[in-house]
């Protein structure tokens, strides 16, 4: 990521960042319900063997407060990107899948931290963010970020 100091209490940020999720569970049990001649309620599984988000972002934070080397800040970042995923996908005498490919994403990340200066030129910050994205086949997601972070402002 880059990211300039902040000049009026405002800064600029832009990046690439990929997340390789990893599932909660070996295997998620999932139900579909058929209405045929009445409603089936057929018992499956889903088990994912990749999800990897990988996304372009830029943005800008805003210091609320200031105090000499001290900054709390907000911010909000502009992501786009892709998911690219593998999972098998069984339903009982309804269907047997497996599923690979990608998708598209857009969106956007909320953003509140903290930021020291240990000299004039490095710094130490501490992130919480939450995004929030579109994906094209499965609609409206999103995830938490937890940032620790170091930077160096080159003259």
């Amino acid at each position: 990521m880059y990211q300039s100091e902040f000049d009026d209490s405002r800064r600029f940020r832009f990046g690439l960042g990929y997340v390789p999720f990893s599932p909660r569970l070996d295997t998620f049990p999932v139900v579909a319900y058929e209405d045929g001649n009445g409603l089936k309620v057929l018992p499956g599984y889903e088990v994912f063997h990749k999800y990897n988000m990988m996304y372009l972002f830029g943005g800008m934070d805003y210091a609320f407060w200031e105090n000499d080397s001290w900054f709390a800040y907000g911010g909000l970042d502009l992501i786009g990107g892709g998911i690219d995923k593998d999972y098998d996908l069984y339903y009982a005498t309804l269907s047997d899948e497996h599923n690979s490919g990608g998708e598209k994403l857009a969106g956007g990340r909320l953003r509140v931290g903290g930021q020291y200066m240990l000299s004039e030129h490095a710094g130490i910050n501490l992130e919480f963010a939450r995004a929030y994205y579109w994906l094209e086949e499965d609609g409206w997601f999103s995830h938490n970020e937890i940032g620790i972070g170091f930077q160096y402002i080159f003259d």
